[in-house]
């Protein structure tokens, strides 16, 4: 474990390609398209942005809703890109599997899977996927749901906040615990990633990384990986069904000469605690998670531990 007393790592860039590149395609509305007539192939339809992924983090499912970005491809090789008051012209080609959408002077490739269109803005780091409108429609069957149904993702996705404690150590580190940030990612192969870290690390040097995949009974089972040293082997974790939270329970860890068990607790990064009482909550939950959540900022890529003590040591001055 990192000692608090080591620097602070510096902040990467994580997301700030990705916000560019959907500035660029915005400032492309009046622009006009350029590229030659497409063979269709049966891909004409709307199209919704459904993942941002850059550098294999996936950005949150709500943001990428608030961005309410569709493309249009009409017979014909051309169409259009839409967001909630904003529309402007494109055109776009589907050759020997490969498909390209220029938009003004932003130029997108990639494939299709499926019925899924997977782009990439060139020279860029960020993988777009969009998704068949008809597919991203809400379920009109889903009666009983509750105004807190945004916070739910359908599946382990994007950016998750809150605590892992340590238990029953009978080894040097004591029995405590630490705020910490998840991140879950899909790989092309399928399979999810699980990156965790704490206060003392970041997203470069987490806790752990393991690597999951479906099981025929829809279950995310662990294929491999590493938490605190120690090496998670194939079928060791189970993730329980998606759902508000993520609770990862008694857990054993024995690496490296520490033993103990933990519990990990996670909510997606914007969601509000409220239903829970203080003690449950992350440490640093009022006096920096909330303020963040307020300025609609990203998860970053470490929690700024010792600046908020010296915040916290002058207030108490």
């Amino acid at each position: 474990m990192i000692n608090r007393s080591s620097s602070i790592p510096v902040r990467s860039s994580i997301f700030r390609n990705s916000f560019f590149i959907l500035a660029l395609l915005f400032f492309s509305f009046l622009l006009n398209a350029c590229g030659e007539a497409a063979d269709t192939s049966g891909l004409s339809g709307s199209y919704v942005l459904k993942n941002i992924e850059e550098d294999g983090v996936t950005l949150s499912e709500g943001l990428v809703a608030e961005v309410g970005l569709t493309l249009r491809l009409d017979p014909g090789g051309t169409g259009a890109v839409l967001n909630s008051d904003s529309e402007g012209a494109l055109r776009w080609r589907y050759e020997q599997d490969r498909l390209s959408v220029n938009i003004g002077s932003v130029r997108l490739t990639g494939y299709l899977d499926g019925s899924d269109l997977f782009l990439q803005p060139e020279d860029e780091s960020v993988h777009l996927r969009f998704v068949p409108e008809a597919q991203a429609l809400p379920n009109e069957t889903g009666a009983g749901t509750t105004e807190k149904a945004d916070i739910v993702p359908k599946t382990w996705s994007g950016n998750w906040y809150g605590w892992w404690k340590i238990e029953q150590s009978e080894g040097t580190l004591p029995v405590t615990w630490y705020d910490c940030c998840g991140s879950f990612a899909l790989q092309q192969d399928g399979s999810l990633r699980f990156t965790v870290w704490d206060e003392d690390g970041s997203r470069s040097e987490p806790l752990g990384e393991i690597l999951f995949q479906e099981t025929d009974d829809h279950q995310f089972s662990s294929l491999s990986g590493y938490f605190l040293y120690e090496k998670i082997t194939s079928g060791e974790w189970i993730l329980p069904q998606a759902g508000k939270e993520l609770m990862l329970e008694n857990f054993r860890h024995d690496a490296k000469g520490e033993r103990f068990t933990f519990t990990i607790y996670l909510r997606p990064w914007g969601a509000k605690w409220e239903d829970l009482a203080e003690e449950q909550r992350p440490f640093y939950y009022e006096d920096w998670y909330l303020i963040q959540v307020r300025e609609n900022q990203p998860m970053p890529d470490y929690i700024p531990w010792q600046d908020l003590e010296r915040i916290r040591e002058t207030m108490t001055d």
